[in-house]
């Protein structure tokens, strides 16, 4: 069991690692766009839309 661990675990980090970031980096790329939307809303339609978050 131990040199099955020792090989998983060397991968599962870096699998983990490559997709949180590719998940974290589309993230903040799409707060910003929703961010972007609220605004041009809040801008266009009311002004209630940008007091509530």
């Amino acid at each position: 069991m131990n040199s099955i661990k020792k090989i998983n675990v060397p991968k599962r980090p870096d699998f983990l690692e490559r997709t949180r970031h590719k998940v974290l980096t589309f993230g903040y790329d799409y707060v910003i766009f929703k961010s972007k939307v609220k605004k041009y809303l809040a801008s266009s339609k009311e002004q209630l839309t940008s007091i509530h978050p």
